[in-house]
This record gives structure tokens, C-alpha cells and sequence, in this order.
């Protein structure tokens, strides 16, 4: 008689006993299932197992972690002033997100039905946090040396007088020419600090992008496969909503911290004066702190289901992905749309702010206003949508048709609400007997306004030879002789209105959103669902969030009428052209709209042709179940009654499949 085998008890399996078998099966089941810390589950918790409070908790946790993605949006003009970065170089940092997802989305796609979600979920926060607190650390490696206090004393002609009055309140009139060139060590070592703020803040950035690759797929993924799958667009539509409070966080709280003076010191300078720089380091801070705290509550969900065995392997899944031509228009029309909402993002508030002449706080308030108006509330009204109505595939196809149709022409009309380019007096060339002796710079710009109601290029041009906190005195080319800091109100009144516009046209997008995902979710096999879902986001990401940025941060440069220049080192845009900044702004999110509207209506044309959406009806009183696949097949199932699918007879408690 051979001797047993021994076998720990966790492993031992009676023969012949399959009621003791499914018991061990079960209280498997059961302690994968239960909240807690690890090996630290107790029952008072349980009942929070739940998957509506697993999309309450994540929504907040996107909450943070969307306010760190769009937060650096409502810093953009803040960053250029204080460090002299041009519309490509933000345009860099807001791609550097992108970059980092890129990396790394598809293999968290294909690690989602290996590992375990919630706590993937809660590292992926957790490196969002760093990332925050990384973004801020130029600031305490340099500060703020490059802005001077204005109680400043100015009544001396020393060239170190004269270089600071300039940082302030512009260049003056100097007869004497005592400012003298500033170029030398100090330029260079500038310019070095520029280039190194410039690599933290993009590692910070790319930082965030490896962070959010897992959290599209992995939310999603956890959540359709712990409810039924009519809830799912609902319990997305909550996680969803909640994150797109993200940018509203982003730029309320960017405003608030946009008026406070970057080193957190009382100054006489008001959000006003060209030269204020705001807290902007500020916000990394709180949102990346944050961020870490609700990292904590993600790591007590269970893995929920037992870990599937995936046959599947990695190419095969996304072989069929990119041979499926519906898939594929639905990629290429989402590439369309984020192109246009990623630029929205990216430049709304400056555009905002150099357009109608505003503060960057108030720039930020009325952003926030606006995502908070549509962002929010039409994600959410689109998953009410989705679950009141029950829509299928076919008629989420037709309502996204509809909706970016309504968003093309908002879009259009944007055109129509552009201020004039503003009048400036006594720019360089021009002769003037006013300011001759002056010595003034022709990259000396620093607008102020005259009593005469006029906008002068600066101080100096305006022949101003005093200067004490924002008045500015004995102007000779003023006829009353004083000004005061920054330019003329020109009296533009298209701002309610073109604010009016774009929150219906952001509305009409994000209204199609959850209906758009259902439609991803319905057109491809079950078991290539997770894939689909970031190779979605991928694409998007290229397309999108990726060039758009950098695109229409070039465009937008090519717009620039006056640049800041120092020691041959061209900076910032001091001033653009606003007809063409509309024209390039407005102009390429539109042709992303249309791009997107034309794949849809091939996607319609292509699921009408194929019949691969074609939507299979539930009828309770009679048992009849008909689910049509992702792959095109089409299951049938009766417990009671008669049935034809494709014009065959099915016969009473028979189950069959047709391809």
C-alpha cells in the first residue's frame, strides 16, 4: 500500500466529494469578495463591498487626480510669465501627460484581468500624489528671484535701479541712459534655470500619464464585471461625473491661487499688473497631498471575482481590434473629438484672458463656471440617458450623430465672438518728438494706459519719467502727463455670449460621451472588452491629448506680434494678433469636430451594413433571451414558448447559436 501524498489542509480535496469541493470553492470565493486591509478584514466593513460605493470612492479619488491633470491648464500664462516658456513649451508640458500614458497603457490593458483592480487603482493615485508634489519643485529650487517688490526705492540712477524699476513698473524715460546692458553671467544662469524648470515640470507631468493609464480600463472593467451589464453605464456615468468636477476643481481653486502673489508675501502689485506672477506651486501641493489621503480607501476593495483564466493572448487581441473596421471608426471619430477638447483645455483660459482682457484668476473662475455648467452635468445626463432609455448600440450610433452635428455648428459660431485687436500708440519706429533721448528698447513692452484714453507700448515710448506704484507721471506724450499700469479697456461685450456658446458646445459632446462608450463596450468581443477599452483611450491620447497641444501651441505662436527677447533669448509672447489667434484656435477645433462627425457617420453606415449592433430583445413572460455578441454571433436562448432568429424555428427549452 503506497502512502498518501501529504497536502497542506487549504489543498487537500476529499475524492469523490464535489459538494466538499464547491464548499472550498466557495469559501474562496467568499474571502476574495470581503473588504479590508489585506489579511485584515473585518465584518462591520462589509457591507461597503458594494459596487456603488466602490464608484462613489473612485469617483472622488478621479476627482483629485483630474484636478492635477487640468491644474496645470489653468496655470499656463502664470508659467510663461515666470519662466518665459512660449506657447510651445506649454504646449510640451500639457503633452508630457500623454507621453507617459502612452507608455504603458496597453500593458496595464492587458495586466487588467490579471491583477488586482482596486488596489492597482489605488497605486495609480498614489504616483499621481508624487507626481503633484514633483511639479512644485522648481519653485523651492529657485523661487521667485525674478520678481521685484514694487516699495522697491527707485529714486536712484544706479543701472541696478534702473533694472529693477524695469521689472516692475517698465522701462521709464532714460535720458541719461543708465540702464546699460543686462546681458552676461546673470542671463546665462536664467536661462539654465529656465531649461532645468522646464525637464522637472515635464517628468512631473509624464509623471501623471503613467499614473492614469490603468485607471480608464481598470475602473470600467471592475465595474461591468461586478453588476449587470444595464447598470454599467450607470455606475460610469457616476465615476465619470465625479472626475470631470476635476477641471471645475482645477480652475476655481487655479483662480483662487492665481491671486495670491507667487512667494505668498504681501505686495502693493495687483492680478492686474503684467508683471504678477501667482501661487501657482501652490495648487501642486494641495492637490498632490490630497491625491496620497484618498489613495487609502481604494486599497480595502476586494479583488471582487475569482481571477479568470485569459487565453487570450496580447497581439491576437489587438489583431482584432484593428481589423474590426466599426472599432475602428469609432477610434478615429473619438480621435477627432478629444483633438478638439484637448485644445479647448489646453488654451481656453489664455485665449479667454488675452482676448477680452482679463486677469488670469478671473480667466480661471469663468472656466471653471463653465466645465462646472457642462462637463459635469452632461456626462451625468448622459449615462441618465443611457439607462432611461435603455439605448442600443444602433441608437447610440445615431445619437452621437446627432449631438457632435449640434456641437460643429456651436463651434462655428465661436467665429462670430472675437473682440477687435486693440488700438497701441508709439510702438518702436515710429517718430515721435515726444520720447527722443528716451533710449527706449523695442522689446520694452509693458502697456499702460494714458488719461487721454489711449494705450501706450510702454512707460518709456510714452515718454514717462516717474513712476510710483501703478501711476505713472510726467508723461510727455500723454497730453495730461499720467498713466496708469496696463492697457485701455476697449470696451469689447462678446464675452457672455461666446461663454454662452462654447458651454453648449462642450454640452452637445459630453452629452454623447456615455452612449459613445456603450457602443465600444457592444462592437467587440466580450473577452476583448479591456483591450478595447484602452486601446480607445490610446489612440485618443496620440491623436488627441498628445499633438493637440503642441499643435495649436505652435499655431498659436505663429499669432505672436511681439516677443519677449533678452540677450537674444526669445521668451514669452508679450502680445498676439487676436483676429488670428481666434482664427487658429477656433479654426483647428473645428476641423477636429468635423473629422470626428464624418467617422461616425462611416461607423453608422458600417454597423447598418453589417448588422453587427443589431440589438436582441428580453421577454420575461415567455423565457426568450437573445443577446447578440460583440463578434457578431447571435445566442438564442428559450425556456418557454417558440422563437425564430434568423429565420429558423427554435423549439421548446432548445439553446442554440447562430453565426
Amino acid at each position: 500500500m503506497s502512502a498518501s501524498i501529504y497536502k497542506p489542509v487549504s489543498q487537500k480535496v476529499p475524492a469523490n466529494d464535489k459538494d466538499q469541493t464547491s464548499s472550498n470553492m466557495g469559501t474562496r470565493y467568499e474571502v476574495d469578495t470581503r473588504c479590508g486591509f489585506w489579511m485584515y478584514k473585518p465584518a462591520f466593513i462589509q457591507p461597503l463591498a458594494k459596487v456603488s460605493v466602490f464608484a462613489v470612492l473612485y469617483g472622488f479619488a478621479g476627482l483629485m487626480t483630474q484636478t492635477l491633470t487640468f491644474y496645470v491648464n489653468s496655470q499656463v500664462t502664470t508659467l510663461e510669465r515666470q519662466f518665459g516658456f512660449s506657447s510651445y513649451q506649454t504646449g510640451i508640458i500639457l503633452a508630457a501627460n500623454d507621453i507617459g500614458y502612452l507608455a504603458c497603457v496597453l500593458f496595464a490593458a492587458y495586466l487588467a484581468p490579471r491583477t488586482h483592480i482596486p488596489r492597482s487603482l489605488g497605486i495609480a493615485v498614489i504616483i499621481y500624489g508624487i507626481s503633484g508634489i514633483a511639479c512644485s519643485l522648481p519653485h523651492f529650487m529657485y523661487g521667485a528671484s525674478a520678481n521685484i517688490d514694487p516699495t522697491t526705492d527707485h529714486t536712484n540712477s544706479t543701472e541696478s535701479n534702473f533694472r529693477k524699476q524695469a521689472a516692475v513698473v517698465g522701462s521709464l524715460c532714460d535720458i541719461f541712459n543708465n540702464s546699460g546692458d543686462t546681458c552676461g553671467i546673470d542671463a546665462a544662469a536664467s536661462e539654465k534655470e529656465i531649461q532645468i524648470s522646464l525637464i522637472i515640470i515635464v517628468i512631473g507631468m509624464a509623471l501623471q500619464g503613467f499614473g492614469k493609464a490603468p485607471r480608464a480600463s481598470f475602473s470600467i472593467v471592475y465595474v461591468d464585471d461586478n453588476t449587470s451589464k444595464v447598470n454599467t453605464g450607470f455606475y460610469a456615468g457616476i465615476m465619470l461625473s465625479t472626475s470631470l468636477l476635476g477641471p471645475v476643481a482645477a480652475f476655481l481653486l487655479g483662480g483662487v491661487f492665481s491671486r495670491m502673489y507667487v512667494t505668498l508675501e504681501a505686495t502693493q502689485l495687483t492680478p492686474r499688473h503684467p508683471k504678477w506672477i501667482g501661487a501657482w506651486w501652490l495648487g501642486y501641493i494641495v492637490f498632490g497631498l490630497l491625491s496620497l489621503i484618498v489613495s487609502i480607501p481604494l486599497f480595502c476593495f476586494p479583488r471582487k471575482l475569482p481571477r479568470k483564466k485569459v487565453k487570450d493572448k496580447f497581439l491576437s487581441s489587438l489583431y482584432r481590434l484593428l481589423t474590426n473596421p466599426l472599432y475602428v471608426c469609432l477610434i478615429c471619430s473619438s480621435c477627432g473629438n478629444m483633438f478638439q477638447a484637448a485644445a479647448n483645455l489646453a488654451f481656453f483660459p489664455k485665449f479667454v484672458e488675452r482676448m477680452f482682457h482679463l486677469p488670469a484668476h478671473t480667466a480661471n473662475y469663468i472656466t471653471a463656471g463653465q466645465y462646472l455648467c457642462t462637463y459635469c452635468v452632461g456626462t451625468f445626463i448622459g449615462g441618465f440617458l443611457t439607462k432611461r432609455f435603455k439605448m442600443t448600440a444602433m441608437t447610440s450610433i445615431k445619437f452621437n450623430i446627432a449631438a457632435f452635428s449640434l456641437s460643429l455648428l456651436f463651434q462655428f459660431l465661436m467665429f462670430v465672438f472675437q473682440c477687435e485687436q486693440p488700438t497701441i500708440h508709439n510702438w518702436p519706429g515710429e517718430e515721435n518728438n515726444c520720447n527722443k533721448g528716451c533710449n527706449c528698447r523695442d522689446n520694452s513692452y509693458f502697456p499702460i494706459c494714458g488719461d487721454d484714453g489711449r494705450t501706450y507700448y510702454s512707460p518709456c515710448h510714452a515718454g514717462c519719467l516717474q513712476a510710483e506704484l501703478r501711476v505713472y507721471q510726467n508723461c510727455s506724450c500723454i497730453p495730461r502727463g499720467q498713466a496708469r499700469e496696463g492697457p485701455c479697456d476697449y470696451g469689447c461685450s462678446h464675452l457672455y455670449g461666446y461663454v454662452v456658446i462654447v458651454g453648449f458646445q462642450n454640452m452637445c459632446s459630453i452629452v454623447a460621451l456615455m452612449p459613445k462608450l456603450i457602443i465600444l463596450m457592444r462592437c467587440v468581443p466580450e473577452k476583448d472588452k479591456s483591450m478595447a477599452l484602452s486601446v480607445s483611450p490610446f489612440m485618443t491620447s496620440i491623436c488627441g491629448w498628445l499633438l493637440a497641444p503642441i499643435v495649436i501651441g505652435g499655431a498659436i505662436d505663429k499669432t505672436c506680434l511681439i516677443w519677449d527677447i533678452t540677450c537674444l533669448i526669445r521668451g514669452r509672447c508679450l502680445l498676439y494678433d487676436n483676429y488670428q489667434f481666434g482664427i487658429q484656435f477656433h479654426g483647428y477645433s473645428a476641423l477636429g469636430l468635423c473629422s470626428s462627425l464624418i467617422f461616425m457617420v462611416i461607423a453608422y453606415l458600417c454597423a447598418r451594413w453589417s448588422r453587427c449592433l443589431d440589438e436582441g430583445t428580453n421577454d420575461p413572460t415567455e423565457g426568450i433571451t437573445i443577446d447578440v455578441k460583440g463578434d457578431c454571433t447571435v445566442h438564442v436562448s428559450v425556456v418557454g414558448g417558440e422563437v425564430k432568429s434568423n429565420g429558423q424555428e427554435l423549439k421548446l427549452d432548445e439553446e442554440k447559436s447562430h453565426a
